[in-house]
């Protein structure tokens, strides 16, 4: 049991410090964040800014919800926490929110600084240069999210065809990944870099961990399958 509370506790502090280091990073990388309400600044700016954290503190959020709803379900990641299905769907909501306010600030502070609605940043770009490039990976995440979402709710209401789709999300998690760390200018901070590193391999070894536990459950179902087939026909040859 002192295990046990100890790999909680450990995780519990894991997590506080996957969620504070995005905001450390953020307040170092635009000073303080006062300044977008009392200075006169470029059209835009403090939307700008804003969306950064919330794009940061959304996909950590996710990288929380993935985390503690997957790791239960591996024999090896049993001592980590368990949460409860409102608990994973209220993490996979606050993550949807922050993430959605992250896009909406940063197509409104674009739409701002260009005096029109900067509807390209919504769609598939890839022929303008690497930081489009990016905004696209960014931009099909997204989308995949809602469809995951819509998917998870689906399944919610008892429809299991739909988990396969709402499995969506390590394509998100990924692309989410690769957007934060090749366009977020707080990608430049070393530690910030470390944590991005931490969350995606944490996820991708239990993720893998998972696909080998239910490898090996069909394998032995399969087994038991055979071997009663086999003795119900030798049990009718005699």
């Amino acid at each position: 049991m002192q295990g046990r509370s100890a790999t909680t506790w450990i995780t519990y502090g894991l997590i506080a410090v996957v969620l504070a280091a995005p905001v450390a990073a953020w307040w170092w990388s635009v000073g303080d964040p006062s300044i977008y309400f009392t200075h006169d600044l470029p059209a835009g700016q403090g939307l700008y800014a804003f969306a950064k954290l919330a794009g940061l503190l959304g996909f950590a959020l996710l990288w929380v919800q993935a985390l503690l709803g997957m790791a239960p379900r591996v024999p090896s990641f049993r001592g980590l926490p368990v949460i409860s299905r409102s608990a994973h769907i209220g993490l996979g909501c606050g993550a949807a929110m922050l993430i959605a306010a992250h896009v909406g600030l940063f197509v409104a502070g674009s739409s701002l600084r260009k005096k029109t609605v900067a509807w390209e940043l919504l769609l598939p770009n890839l022929d303008h240069g690497y930081y489009f490039q990016m905004i696209t990976l960014g931009a099909v995440a997204l989308y995949l999210l809602v469809i995951a979402l819509f998917a998870g709710w689906r399944l919610r209401r008892g429809h299991r065809r739909w988990k396969a789709i709402h499995m969506l999300w390590p394509a998100v998690f990924a692309l989410a990944l690769v957007h934060s760390i090749t366009i977020g200018s707080e990608s430049r901070y070393g530690v910030l870099v470390y944590v991005f590193f931490f969350m995606g391999s944490s996820l991708a070894l239990i993720a893998l961990a998972r696909t080998a536990t239910w490898l090996g459950a069909r394998r032995a179902k399969a087994a038991i399958a055979r071997n009663g087939s086999k003795l119900a026909s030798d049990a009718s040859t005699h």
